[in-house]
């Protein structure tokens, strides 16, 4: 499993970053704080984890 993790960390980075902004925009979407609270433990995670997720990728 390790060697799994390493050898695909570029993938596996980028599906999380990509998930990330997704659910960042859905949370931006609904008018409710709890997701915001959510999004702000995964944002310190991926943080954690390395993986740089742009607050705006677009702009």
């Amino acid at each position: 499993m390790i060697e799994f993790v390493q050898n695909n960390w570029a993938e596996i980075a980028g599906v999380l970053a990509a998930s990330v902004l997704v659910f960042d925009r859905i949370a931006k979407l609904t008018p409710t704080q709890t997701d915001d609270k959510i999004l702000a433990w995964v944002y310190k995670i991926s943080a954690v984890l390395g993986v740089k997720v742009k607050d705006n990728p677009g702009g």
